[in-house]
C-alpha cells in the first residue's frame, strides 16, 4: 500500500534537505517492507511500550531491546503502583503473577500466544548509575522473557545514568539529565540492532538518508482517541527508497524525550539512523505528546492505563496506533 504522509508537495531540494535532522516533504512513500521482521526497542517508558507491543503483538514483532525498563503488567494500572513498585524497589520482583497475568491476557485473545516469544532475541540494558529505575525492576524485565522460554541478553555493568548511551552524544555518561541521551564511548543503537537482527554491515559515516514526517492521526484506532502527537518521524535510507526490500525497526523514546519536549534529538543523536542507511532498516520514530488530560504531563507511552484499562493488549488505544503506523508504511508484498 502507499502512505500519505504529512507533506504539501515535492521540492527539489539542496543536499542538506536529505540529511537526517530535516524532515524532507515528499507528497507519497512506497516502501517495501518484510514485516515479518520487525523489531522494536525502547527507553524507560519507551521501554515498557517496547515490551509491551512486543508480548501483544509477537506474532508480528520478533525482537525486544529495553533500556531501562521493567516487566510487562508491573503498574497493575495505577500510577502510584508505576511510580513506587515499578521504578524503585528494594528486593528481587515476584514476575509470578505478572506471567499469570500475561497468560489470562493470552487465554482471553488480548494478547498473541506467548509461545511465540521463545527464541525471539532480546536485548536488556540498565546502567549502574540510573537513579530513576531501580535495577531489580529492570532484571525482572529478563525475568519475564527467561519465563517464557526467551534467553535475554543483559548489559548492567556500565556506569550510566538514565539514558540511552551513545558513542558521542549527550551528557555526560553517568549523569541523568535531560535529553537523556549519554555519551558512554557505547554505541547502544548498534549493540541492539546486532543482537536483533544478526550480523550488520558496518554504519555510515553519516546518515544519508531521508527523514519523513508521518500523520500520526491517519492512524487512530477505531473509536479511539488520539493520545500520541500529530507528528511521527521515520528515517528512510536511499535503498529503501529506491524500492529495495528493507525491515522495519521501531524505536520508542522515553519521558521528556518527545520532539515537543527536545526536537528530533532522540531522532537524529540515538545512533539508529547510520546503522539503519546500511542494513535496509526503516526507523519508526513514534512521538506522543504531554497533556493534562489524560494526566500525562511528562509525555511517557502509556504503561500504567492512561489510555484505558486496555492499554497493554491489542486493544490498546497507542498499541494499535503504533503498529497500524508500522504496518502503514509497508507495500502489499
Amino acid at each position: 500500500m502507499k502512505i500519505k504522509l504529512l507533506m504539501a508537495s515535492m521540492l527539489v531540494c539542496l543536499s542538506a534537505c536529505e540529511q537526517q535532522g530535516s524532515a524532507s516533504p515528499d507528497p507519497e512513500l512506497e516502501l517495501n517492507l518484510d514485516l515479518q521482521q520487525t523489531t522494536v526497542s525502547g527507553l524507560s517508558s519507551g521501554a515498557y511500550m517496547a515490551h509491551q507491543l512486543h508480548i501483544a503483538y509477537s506474532d508480528k514483532i520478533k525482537g525486544a531491546a529495553l533500556l531501562a525498563g521493567g516487566p510487562y503488567g508491573c503498574a497493575k494500572g495505577d500510577l502510584n503502583t508505576a511510580l513506587s513498585e515499578c521504578m524503585a524497589i528494594e528486593n528481587a520482583m515476584d514476575i509470578a503473577p505478572l506471567v499469570e497475568l500475561a497468560k489470562q491476557a493470552q487465554e482471553k485473545g488480548d494478547i498473541a500466544p506467548l509461545a511465540n516469544i521463545a527464541g525471539h532475541p532480546v536485548w536488556i540494558f540498565h546502567g549502574t548509575t540510573d537513579n530513576r529505575v531501580n535495577d531489580k525492576v529492570t532484571q525482572a524485565s529478563a525475568d519475564f522473557y527467561a519465563e517464557l522460554g526467551a534467553t535475554p541478553k543483559t548489559e548492567f555493568a556500565m556506569e550510566a545514568g538514565h539514558g540511552f548511551p551513545t558513542e558521542s552524544q549527550g551528557v555526560p555518561c553517568d549523569s541523568t539529565a535531560e535529553p537523556f541521551i549519554n555519551q558512554c564511548n557505547y554505541d547502544a543503537a548498534g549493540t541492539l540492532l546486532k543482537h536483533l537482527y544478526g550480523d550488520l554491515n558496518t554504519k555510515a559515516e553519516a546518515a544519508n538518508g531521508k527523514l519523513v514526517e508521518i500523520n500520526q492521526e491517519d492512524f487512530v484506532a477505531a473509536n479511539a482517541n488520539n493520545t500520541l502527537a500529530d507528528t511521527g518521524y521515520a528515517y528512510v535510507p536511499a535503498s529503501c527508497m529506491s524500492g529495495e526490500e528493507c525491515r522495519i525497526h521501531i524505536a520508542l523514546h522515553g519521558c521528556k524525550q518527545n520532539a515537543e519536549a527536545i526536537d528530533k534529538t532522540f531522532v537524529t543523536d540515538t545512533g539508529y539512523n547510520a546503522w539503519a542507511d546500511t542494513n535496509k532498516i526503516v526507523v519508526l520514530y513514534p512521538q506522543t505528546k504531554s497533556s493534562f488530560a489524560p494526566l500525562n504531563p511528562n509525555a511517557c507511552w502509556d504503561w500504567w492505563g492512561y489510555t484505558g484499562a486496555e492499554y497493554q493488549s491489542r486493544n490498546g488505544a497507542q498499541m494499535q496506533q503504533v503498529i497500524n503506523m508500522a504496518e502503514g508504511l509497508a507495500k502489499a508484498l
